[in-house]
């Protein structure tokens, strides 16, 4: 483990402290409303400005390029190039959610369509290369003094050795590293269990279910093994990473959209609802066991945050990804409680100044 020092630890003990404040709260007219009365901020901290580019890296599956979509929204405005993906759809209403037919997988104006508008030409092959690969810029959005970046990562399956580095190429970057990192994970372990695959998976916590929670525990516990190399490259530049819950929308489509998808919901199934809850609860013990050596990383529970949303036609929770405000939301807190620490370098220095955030829009 790293020596860090004491102030370091009070540092990550404030910094986790924020982000659990931040997530307590309620939903008031289509905006998150903290309980500690803090506002959310949704711009660069003036001090950050001031300290040069700074870097965030967004790494996961689709749950995090809806994440990645609404940092480019935050630090850029909504307008973007093609092969940047989309968080929402306020200047593409064929393609809004509100457009969607039938079960669910269909837009008016055409899958084929609107899948990349969602996506960005990218699509799912925005993996940061590895060491045997030239730089993919397409990954890469920069600003004045802010850089955003997105690698496509899944959990591997059992027998597919080709994703087993999470975020190769950065652990070669030794000048040049983010200043955070946002990571997701959980769907995909689940995605490769034998029993989802065969189409008899159960419930966890019934005894069928018992041999698929084994096999999802382990999976879970493998991809965060497969993130220690970054949290430890991380720790050691005065970097933070931050692992991300995976929102749980079955219980919105089963309320608000039942017209489309009828009692059952759709997909997820409530055993695979169930088994992403539970990557959740290992991921938060992960990050929280870490940040107790004083390591700097932390849990932001995003699905606690989404399960409570209200009915929103343009900002729904679908298929465990967060629409329009939600991923909004979740990249306020995010940038709120690091406004409130020195996002440059990692030392403990910090402010009881909230920034600002309007996130009534219902895109």
């Amino acid at each position: 483990m790293f020596a860090v020092q004491a102030s370091d630890q009070l540092a990550s003990a404030r910094l986790q402290q924020h982000l659990d404040l931040m997530t307590m709260g309620a939903w008031e007219s289509g905006s998150w409303k903290p309980a500690s009365g803090c506002s959310l901020g949704a711009t660069m901290c003036p001090r950050h400005r001031q300290q040069g580019k700074w870097w965030v890296h967004v790494v996961g599956d689709s749950v995090a390029r809806f994440v990645f979509a609404a940092w480019l929204s935050a630090l850029n405005g909504t307008v973007r190039d093609a092969q940047f993906p989309r968080h929402e759809m306020s200047g593409v209403p064929l393609c809004s959610f509100a457009a969607v037919t039938n079960n669910g997988t269909k837009w008016s104006a055409g899958r084929a369509q609107c899948a990349p508008v969602y996506t960005g030409t990218c699509a799912s092959h925005c993996e940061w290369p590895r060491s045997d690969r030239q730089a993919d810029t397409s990954l890469v959005a920069q600003g004045y003094n802010w850089k955003l970046s997105f690698e496509d990562w899944k959990a591997p399956d059992r027998n597919n050795t080709d994703k087993q580095h999470l975020a190769g190429q950065l652990l070669l970057e030794k000048s040049n590293i983010p200043n955070v990192v946002f990571l997701t994970l959980g769907v995909w372990e689940a995605f490769t269990l034998d029993a989802y695959r065969k189409g008899n998976l159960a419930s966890p916590y019934r005894p069928s279910g018992q041999h698929a929670r084994h096999e999802y525990t382990a999976r879970v516990n493998r991809s965060l093994a497969l993130a220690t190399p970054l949290r430890d490259a991380l720790a050691s530049r005065g970097s933070l990473l931050v692992v991300l819950s995976t929102p749980q929308c079955l219980q919105q489509q089963r309320t608000y959209w039942r017209q489309l998808f009828g009692r059952s919901g759709g997909w997820p199934t409530a055993p695979f609802e169930e088994l992403v809850n539970l990557g959740n609860q290992l991921s938060a013990g992960w990050a929280r066991s870490a940040q107790s050596f004083g390591l700097p990383v932390f849990f932001l529970d995003a699905a606690k945050v989404i399960h409570t949303a209200p009915r929103m036609m343009h900002s729904p929770c679908f298929e465990h990804h967060p629409h329009g405000v939600l991923s909004d939301t979740i990249v306020a807190i995010a940038m709120t409680a690091l406004c409130k620490m020195n996002l440059t370098r990692h030392r403990g220095d910090h402010t009881d100044k909230c920034g600002k955030v309007n996130a009534t829009r219902d895109y």
